[in-house]
């Protein structure tokens, strides 16, 4: 399992698996980092956390035209 990566909606063996240097994740280190408290199998406050996600996400990636943050 350690050899498997996904970018740009595929999934692949990390050695096969390819990203431009133009790409603001690897060039800018641009990213969102999510984690989110569940308890009973339910998340906590999720309608505030996606707000802060969607918020976050969005701004991380403003000026990138491949960018689609939806709700």
């Amino acid at each position: 399992m350690k050899d498997i990566a996904y970018y740009n909606g595929k999934i692949g063996r990390i050695d096969e698996v390819q990203a431009p240097i133009t790409d603001r994740g690897l060039y800018f280190g641009d990213g969102v980092y999510d984690a989110a408290m569940v308890n009973n199998k339910k998340i906590f406050e999720l309608e505030d956390h996606l707000d802060r996600f969607f918020t976050t996400a969005s701004g991380c990636c403003a000026s990138s035209r491949r960018c689609s943050v939806t709700s």
